[in-house]
């Protein structure tokens, strides 16, 4: 970071003093040592504490114009997004993890009564009030900023990374400045609360729900596989196949209504793929029928069904295919019986060996990684 000279020092205290209505505050320096230049100023308020990370090229001014007509019980949001800095640096308005209006508020556990957002401890409570849910790990949480497709609020890194930040954490920290995200330097513990004790990399984000898209517009020709996912309710099961559908170019990836909710369990097993691949979620299956009359073969994936075929020896068939729609089941029963009626085939993975028979199968996102693989090199 550039040492931004005592004279800008002295100009972001004068400006702090007149934004905030406090002579108090206290310089934040490298390591906690007093030497050179602060990397940031701390007001103290009633209300909670302020942190202004310092840059010549933030027009701290315009902060404090906003505030004359403000109190500062308002969204802090307001102050981020009008005072966007320019330039290269961590030059955010910080929402301090002391705050009051936020340390005293404690958050019931989000969609709790939605399937696909892993296990959720009873009675847990976030540290302080969240917006919408949470995502967690620097994939889902770049990812989510980058794309768009969500509602940001607030970003949450573990204050050690401020020193020494990875490639992720410096990109996901210069996407926070070009969309004026709050951000919050916290502690590794509440980073912990955040993502439920999920690994997160040091990184939390705040956002918007993310839900399915519900109607699917004119396909093109060039579109030659679909996945269609039944009943497949574990989020990371769910994630894990999502991020092989998208590896193997899968054109369109359609979720049955019976599935998980779009999860940040869901994005973290995905690796961020979830907040970029469009996935649909249609109330029938009247979509698929109308592909079959399009010429779509629906290809079900089933060991039990007495004309299933291993995959891996029926590939001339599978070459004369032209568009295939692949049906992957639910975990535990499989395909539901009114989708088993609607497959033009079935196909299985042959075994290695012969299989204990409380573990005579593969995981569904491992298989769906074969079977993608084999429909992709024919």
């Amino acid at each position: 970071m550039r040492d931004p000279g005592n004279d800008n020092i002295d100009n972001y205290l004068r400006y702090g003093i007149q934004a905030f209505g406090s002579a108090s505050y206290t310089a934040i320096f490298k390591n906690n040592t007093c030497s050179g230049s602060p990397l940031m100023l701390k007001f103290h308020l009633k209300e909670g504490d302020i942190l202004l990370y310092l840059s010549s090229t933030w027009d701290i001014s315009k902060v404090a114009e906003d505030h004359q007509a403000r109190t500062l019980g308002v969204n802090l949001n307001h102050y981020s997004k009008s005072t966007t800095p320019i330039g290269y640096g961590h030059d955010l308005l910080l929402d301090d993890e002391t705050n009051r209006s936020y340390r005293k508020k404690n958050h019931k556990s989000y969609n709790q009564g939605l399937p696909g957002i892993g296990k959720v401890k009873k009675g847990f409570k976030y540290p302080f009030k969240v917006r919408g849910e949470v995502l967690f790990g620097v994939y889902p949480v770049l990812c989510a900023m980058e794309q768009g497709r969500r509602d940001i609020h607030r970003l949450h890194i573990k204050e050690s990374l401020f020193n020494e930040p990875g490639e992720g954490i410096r990109t996901i920290l210069h996407k926070s400045q070009e969309l004026g995200t709050i951000l919050k330097p916290v502690t590794k513990s509440t980073l912990d609360s955040l993502s439920q004790q999920r690994p997160h990399q040091g990184v939390c984000l705040e956002v918007g729900k993310l839900d399915y898209l519900r109607e699917i517009k004119d396909l093109q020709p060039a579109e030659k596989l679909i996945v269609y996912i039944d009943s497949v309710q574990d989020p990371m099961n769910f994630g894990s196949l999502v991020r092989s559908c998208y590896y193997f170019g899968v054109n369109r990836i359609i979720a049955s209504k019976e599935c998980c909710h779009l999860s940040p369990v869901v994005a973290k097993a995905s690796s961020g793929v979830s907040e970029i691949e469009p996935i649909y979620q249609l109330p029938d299956i009247s979509f698929i029928r109308q592909l079959k009359m399009d010429g779509w073969i629906v290809v079900g994936t089933s060991t039990s069904a007495k004309n299933s075929e291993n995959i891996a020896e029926i590939r001339h068939k599978l070459r004369a295919i032209d568009k295939i729609l692949l049906i992957l089941g639910n975990e535990g029963y499989g395909i539901s019986s009114s989708l088993l009626n609607e497959c033009d085939l079935f196909v299985k993975i042959n075994s290695g060996k012969v299989l204990n028979q409380h573990v005579d199968s593969l995981n569904v996102s491992v298989a769906t990684g074969i079977l993608l693989y084999q429909l992709t090199n024919l």
